[in-house]
């Protein structure tokens, strides 16, 4: 196996720049080396140690800070806070971010040796220069409020005026999601820019577009989502916000697809597929708000799904936190779910999964209703990768569990943190909570999960049958 050096993996934690070009083969060589990600994670906790100093640093230097860009989220790789389980993707990291701009002369004294030496090692190698036409790494540039996009020589493409980028940035970090990303879509070796970012007003009211930009700056397509619903004789309004998207593997072609998540702020919700020229191949609806958070979970049949969490609104008075696992290849053709249906179409054959996660004994006692994040990948003792859902407060998002699930969608372990032991210890106390918190409580929690068969729930973890 092929390593690689310390230096490449401290500018990959850095999310320098020079490495952008290899990110990916990066990430796949973390998922398999242990030694490697050993490395990563103590550049990650020597860089995190700087970000008091960091911080200090900052505010005494402002033109420091001014003078670079802040670079867009880059995969790695974090440790669960419950278990030993590996979790990715993370967000940007706040820490390494103010370090590189309080000390920018460090930063670009490594940046240039690096590009430097690539530069003369692509034309030794090759003997000719390093291409530089295609897009390889993108900068969301706070400072100039634009999108930027680079080749792999650290060339600059295009720029893009972004209105108001540093707020969408915020939102990046506090929910560990991306507004762009790059892939070929096409399958001809060529990248493209996909941007959920509004390029004008109207764009930012609605939030409801997506852009396609090549390696020229020239927009190939977008993507408007939203249309009227009708569900149970009710009409939804064209009034649809794009939550997420993601890119996955199409089944046809060597390029990639566009699934996108969106609602009308409540009920109900769509996800909705594109072809790489943006065509609309199909649809998923789903009444209750569910966000796409996580592609790629083996459903471990060989099957790629994308898994989502949210809740249902099919009983108005009472709704339920789900989470939903579709094959994004079956999103053909408009189609419902299975469960919270009612648009008067037919069943998705995409929902492979559907589970009703259960109102805790913690929370019944708080008079709160169940809230989920996101979905993250996990790696599971024997190099499974599954996926973890964590619970938390609605009102302060105080973590309170979180359940690591297998590729079949069975639950591997129930973590949780100090806080939920507090709030489960002052709620036996008061009488609203009975038995023991790890051998009572955890372990019924994650035996409360129910899985919709299609027809009716069941304790095991079944597939909807369809």
């Amino acid at each position: 196996m092929e390593h690689p050096d310390e230096h490449t993996l401290e500018l990959y934690v850095l999310g320098a720049r020079e490495v952008e070009a290899s990110r990916r083969k990066i990430e796949a060589h973390l998922r398999q080396c242990a030694g490697c990600r050993d490395i990563v994670d103590r550049a990650s906790a020597f860089y995190a140690d700087l970000s008091a100093e960091a911080l200090l640093g900052e505010a005494a230097r402002p033109e420091a800070a001014a003078s670079l860009p802040v670079r867009r989220r880059v995969a790695g790789i974090f440790r669960s806070p419950f278990s030993d389980a590996l979790l990715w993707p993370v967000p940007r990291d706040g820490a390494v971010r103010r370090f590189v701009r309080a000390h920018p002369v460090v930063s670009a004294a490594g940046g240039i040796a690096v590009m430097c030496s690539l530069v003369l090692a692509a034309s030794t190698l090759t003997g000719r220069p390093p291409r530089e036409t295609n897009v390889a790494q993108v900068i969301e540039n706070r400072y100039e409020s634009r999108l930027e996009a680079y080749s792999a020589a650290g060339v600059r493409l295009w720029a893009i005026p972004v209105p108001h980028l540093a707020t969408y940035m915020a939102e990046e970090d506090a929910l560990h999601k991306s507004f762009v990303e790059f892939a070929d879509l096409e399958g001809d070796g060529m990248n493209e820019v996909i941007a959920n970012l509004p390029l004008n007003p109207e764009e930012a009211a609605a939030k409801n577009t997506i852009h396609v930009f090549g390696a020229d700056r020239q927009e190939k397509f977008s993507i408007r989502v939203g249309e009227a619903v009708r569900y149970r004789e009710r009409v939804y309004p064209d009034e649809f916000c794009i939550d997420e998207f993601c890119l996955v593997k199409s089944p046809s072609s060597a390029g990639d697809e566009i699934v996108v998540a969106a609602n009308d702020l409540h009920s109900p919700s769509i996800v909705c597929r594109y072809d790489a020229r943006g065509r609309k191949l199909g649809s998923y609806r789903h009444f209750g708000q569910i966000k796409m958070m996580t592609p790629h979970v083996s459903a471990g049949d060989g099957r790629q799904l994308i898994v989502l969490t949210g809740v249902t609104d099919r009983d108005e008075s009472q709704p339920a936190a789900v989470i939903v696992g579709l094959d994004p290849s079956l999103i053909d053709g408009d189609a419902e779910s299975s469960f919270s249906g009612g648009f008067d179409l037919p069943v998705s054959r995409a929902e492979i999964f559907y589970v009703r996660v259960p109102q805790t004994e913690v929370a019944r006692g708080l008079g709160q209703p169940v809230t989920l994040t996101g979905a993250r990948l996990a790696r599971l003792p024997g190099g499974v990768e599954g996926f973890s859902v964590n619970v938390v407060s609605s009102d302060a998002g105080v973590l309170y569990l979180e359940y690591i699930f297998r590729p079949d969608f069975t639950v591997l372990e129930v973590k949780s943190s100090n806080a939920t032991r507090a709030v489960f210890d002052t709620l036996k106390q008061r009488g609203m909570v009975t038995g023991r918190f790890y051998d009572d409580y955890l372990k019924t929690v994650g035996g409360e999960l129910r899985y919709w068969d299609g027809a009716t729930w069941q304790a095991s973890a079944v597939p909807v049958r369809h």
